[in-house]
């Protein structure tokens, strides 16, 4: 990939695409710098799914938008895929590749000598690209990215190409549809592009000349899946999500940067404890323990602009076992400053035996219970701390309701009242 192709910092061109491109609610003045960069990337990547439009004071908007029939592939992993390097990596990276090509194992020593033999750059002379300690420090990057294999053998380290048995290809389907569903998609979004260039050469005796990307396009263009709800700019906290799952399997308390209206960065100390998808939206939220409040707390992830600092704590199960408590009467996410129970009842009546309204009421009922009256009807009765957040779902059921009450006057004055502007819209008689 050119030069010019590519990004330093993902957490700034994560930032400028949510902002500027995903929710597409500011422009380039409301940075307190140009993002002219980042949004230069953005339209030389996403190009096709580019939208804009002007607000009163002339100020261009930019937004995505898609159709997820003609999608296959999130687009969005692209920019993880990218990033600037200079050229000692390059000659480094073919280097290497070509030293251990042979499968076999070699010590630090054995590498600096057939890099020098390469001619690629010197070692061991004055002025030369690369030092012993930086060879070294190489090695240990590509172990930890799974490129090298290293082992001891007697009092030093020997290296080899890492090889894997596994047949990529026939798990091509399950990787494409992990890749498209997965919190963590952009990991087979990898694989992907090896299966891609492992269908190419599979295909064609010499792969010189072909283009990694255009076979990967071309590979997922008979791609089996085709999601009507494709919720894709999860991609963006890729990294967010991964950090905030290794301090849930570790027991971990870590300290979270979010991003405040005013567009700062506050720091809040908190244990990480579950992750919540929304079936609606997509969007994503972790459930924590705040520890300056004391208290269950849930952030949108999307807000987070980092997790670090990240150290065990002896107190996980404890805060776990108290939000799960709390979350048993939450019907969403929202978690009141003092929660009060509220209850929450409704009969909804079938039109014809095995609606599907009634089919629907069970499947969707959450923390609910539903109770069959008789072949028609069926009753849903919760109790939660923010009856509010059920305001979205009882909507859908309206022409379906024989009977509504709540222990808050408030919903009920609500939902009355959405229905008589409903009908007077349509300048139906509200008596009647």
């Amino acid at each position: 990939m050119p030069a010019g192709d590519t990004i330093k910092d993902i957490s700034t061109m994560r930032e400028v695409l949510r902002e500027c491109s995903v929710f597409g609610d500011k422009t380039r003045e409301d940075f307190g710098r140009n993002p002219r960069h980042e949004l230069a990337k953005i339209d030389q990547w996403l190009y096709m799914y580019k939208h804009e439009f002007r607000d009163r004071e002339n100020r261009k908007h930019v937004f995505l938008a898609l159709d997820a029939r003609d999608v296959v592939r999130n687009p969005l992993y692209a920019f993880f895929k990218i990033k600037s390097f200079k050229d000692n990596d390059i000659r480094f990276h073919f280097g290497l590749l070509d030293v251990l090509g042979d499968a076999c194992e070699r010590s630090l020593d054995e590498i600096e000598e057939a890099l020098c033999r390469t001619g690629i750059f010197d070692i061991g002379v004055s002025g030369r690209d690369f030092e012993t300690s930086i060879l070294r420090r190489k090695l240990e990057e590509y172990v930890g990215l799974g490129i090298l294999r290293c082992r001891k053998d007697g009092r030093r380290y020997v290296y080899a190409l890492s090889s894997s048995r596994v047949d990529m290809l026939g798990w091509a389907h399950a990787v494409r549809f992990f890749s498209e569903t997965s919190l963590l998609g952009v990991i087979g979004a990898f694989v992907l592009d090896r299966i891609g260039r492992m269908s190419a050469l599979a295909r064609l005796d010499c792969a010189d000349d072909v283009d990694a990307l255009a076979v990967t396009r071309e590979a997922s263009g008979d791609a089996p899946f085709v999601f009507r709800h494709h919720y894709i700019h999860h991609a963006l906290d890729s990294e967010i999500v991964l950090a905030l799952l290794e301090a849930i399997s570790g027991h971990c308390a870590v300290t979270l940067m979010c991003h405040s209206r005013s567009g700062a960065r506050n720091p809040v100390a908190a244990v990480p404890l579950r992750l919540y998808q929304s079936a609606q939206s997509g969007r994503l939220y972790i459930l924590l323990w705040d520890e300056r409040r004391r208290r269950p707390a849930v952030f949108r992830v999307d807000r987070l602009a980092d997790v670090k600092d990240a150290h065990p704590v002896a107190w996980f199960e404890r805060c776990l076992e108290s939000a799960d408590r709390l979350m048993a009467h939450v019907w969403g996410v929202s978690l009141p400053d003092r929660p009060r129970m509220q209850h929450f009842s409704m009969t909804i009546r079938g039109r014809w035996q095995g609606d599907f309204i009634l089919t629907r009421l069970f499947r969707e009922r959450r923390i609910g219970h539903v109770t069959r009256v008789d072949e028609m009807t069926a009753r849903f009765e919760v109790d939660t701390y923010d009856v509010m957040e059920l305001m979205p779902w009882v909507r859908t059921f309206i022409g379906n309701i024989a009977e509504i009450s709540c222990s808050d006057a408030a919903f009920l004055d609500t939902f009355y009242c959405d229905l008589r502007r409903s009908f007077s819209m349509y300048a139906l008689d509200v008596t009647a």
